[in-house]
């Protein structure tokens, strides 16, 4: 119920009255508000409904619909005193943000003839209707690939440091592989040219000069030519089948290195003979090419005995440079950021395949997402105490969706979804539960989760925590759930009686209410053991807990038998379908 503050010119401000409080609201947040009892609770009620100015309740006919609704005897004075009670707790409610209380007048009595309420019922129908669409105005896709990536931020952070740096490790080690595997050119090249060179010196030390050096020339350097040089005077060229003799008068060595471009030139020096190889550079430049892995390693700079280099063979940026016997070697590579990137997803691709998938999954159900409302209801008073936040997902079983989300770790995100939907609704709407598994008050998880509780109205948000058998209740749980409490925000245990929810938690974390699964209540018309069951459970929650809610009153005689055995609070289709 709520009541407009017109006679005390607050257009902005309304007075609520619902099940155990008085609230004063302005601009939709709750200024103040004082604690009543039943009976004042349920005379607000009947007044308001019955009383008008021009008609009043009498003070009889209260206490007739009194005693129907609470069957026992009435006290003397008992109305009376109730309502100068509620008189003084309406002025006290106000006394704190107006100056003028005392003038205020909540229940009017006419004169002794009866009573009304001095307000005029606010009207939230229109507001009713727009609520759900409200609740249902969810994230878009982009929105909810935002949230997972801040939900996620540390993990994610951490993983992906850590991809980076094993796709920096896997590439580098691609790159020394190649390196090394290249490194075998220099003994198929290098130094077989060497080899050939040395023994044709020894060769010239031992007095050979003639057409026995032919065939080590022809098989190595027959796009070549060697120059043989013994003592400084004396010289020859040996090309294919053919040797050249010249004299000490008749030096040539700086004549056939005058044109360098061309060629490769090999040098080695044994006792008194120096000999040179030289062949065409495009040789050299095949049998690089034949060792260079594309794409990984571009391109590969060689140099010969003299400084002489083969031009840069592909382009890139500068990887390594090898030195050794007067010549080196200087590999690049293309690409190099793409490829970790390419490396990184590969990865991620790998590892993470479960979560992504269930994450592009979810994103795309979210075009079949909704939130229905099911309202608990005070049976006894026909007040709504809280709507009750159920998810669901067209097509596929939510059941099934939720285990999927708990399953790759993305339970909590679609938890703050649901508490999102609630941040900018205010109390005048009432209160919302929303269910929470326990699994996601601990760790970093419940940081998350905490956070999106406080960005709600603590007096709009109600906690039901699920049952989850397969976990246990540890000391960081507990004392999570009671840093929710701490911060206003009632909790409920929801599916009690059944798994992990049991009479030894309800004595550790002292919830505000508890839910009574519907296996309880399925055959309560016919099964008295049922019925001894919601009597004894009762009798254990009085002074316990707030209230006691049965779940799944689908028929008419569910709901009277669980009246006349004091189980007011109820929910299920019977009193309104989600």
């Amino acid at each position: 119920m709520k009541f407009n503050l017109d006679p005390m010119q607050c257009n902005n401000g309304f007075m609520g009255v619902r099940e155990g409080e008085l609230i004063l609201l302005l601009d939709g947040e709750v200024k103040s508000k004082v604690r009543i009892n039943e009976v004042e609770f349920i005379i607000i009620k009947i007044i308001s409904e019955h009383g008008r100015k021009s008609n009043p309740i009498s003070a009889r006919e209260i206490e007739s619909r009194l005693f129907e609704l609470i069957p026992k005897r009435l006290t003397v004075n008992m109305l009376k005193n109730a309502i100068a009670s509620i008189r003084r707790k309406t002025r006290e409610l106000l006394s704190i943000t107006f100056n003028n209380s005392d003038e205020f007048h909540f229940i009017v009595n006419v004169n002794r003839v009866g009573y009304y309420v001095g307000l005029s019922t606010h009207s939230a129908s229109s507001e009713v209707n727009n609520l759900n669409s409200t609740i249902n105005n969810t994230l878009s896709r982009f929105q909810v690939l935002k949230l997972m990536l801040s939900y996620r931020s540390k993990i994610m952070s951490m993983k992906i440091t850590l991809y980076t740096l094993a796709g920096i490790t896997l590439v580098g080690l691609i790159y020394l592989l190649q390196i090394i595997h290249f490194m075998t050119l220099y003994e198929k090249v290098d130094l077989k040219y060497d080899a050939i060179l040395l023994e044709i010196a020894n060769e010239y030390n031992l007095g050979y000069r003639g057409e026995e050096l032919l065939p080590m020339v022809n098989d190595t350097f027959e796009s070549g030519a060697i120059l043989v040089i013994k003592n400084d005077d004396e010289q020859c060229i040996i090309e294919k089948n053919k040797i050249v003799y010249f004299g000490s008068n008749n030096i040539i060595h700086s004549d056939w290195m005058t044109d360098r471009e061309p060629y490769f030139y090999r040098e080695v020096v044994s006792g008194a003979v120096r000999v040179i190889g030289r062949t065409k550079k495009k040789k050299i430049t095949a049998e690089y090419d034949n060792y260079i892995v594309y794409p990984l390693l571009s391109g590969v700079t060689y140099s010969d005995n003299f400084g002489n280099y083969l031009g840069k063979i592909g382009n890139g940026a500068f990887i390594y440079k090898w030195q050794g016997d007067g010549s080196e070697i200087s590999f690049y590579g293309k690409y190099i950021v793409a490829q970790v990137i390419f490396v990184v997803i590969f990865l991620i691709a790998v590892f993470d395949r479960k979560i992504i998938i269930a994450l592009l999954n979810y994103i795309f159900r979210l075009s079949h997402f909704s939130i229905l409302l099911t309202p608990v209801v005070n049976t006894k008073t026909g007040i709504i105490n809280y709507w009750e936040m159920l998810t669901r997902f067209r097509g596929i079983g939510t059941l099934s969706v939720i285990n999927s989300l708990k399953k790759n770790g993305i339970l909590g995100l679609h938890t703050i979804l649901v508490l999102k939907s609630i941040e900018q609704i205010t109390p005048e709407y009432g209160r919302f539960g929303v269910n929470i598994c326990p699994s996601l008050l601990r760790g970093w998880v419940f940081i998350k989760i905490i956070k999106a509780i406080k960005r709600c109205d603590k007096d709009v948000v109600i906690v039901e925590i699920t049952e989850c058998s397969e976990l246990y209740y540890s000391p960081e749980i507990l004392k999570n759930i009671n840093k929710i409490r701490g911060l206003g925000v009632h909790v409920i245990l929801d599916n009690f009686g059944s798994g992990n929810n049991n009479i030894d938690l309800l004595e550790k974390i002292s919830p505000d209410a508890i839910k009574i699964n519907k296996l309880f209540v399925n055959d309560l018309e016919g099964d008295l053991k049922q019925q001894k069951f919601v009597k004894d459970i009762l009798s254990l929650m009085e002074g316990r807990t707030q209230f006691v809610v049965f779940e799944g009153v689908e028929r008419e005689s569910q709901s009277q038998i669980l009246k006349g055995l004091g189980g007011y609070h109820q929910q299920g289709d019977f009193l309104s379908r989600p």
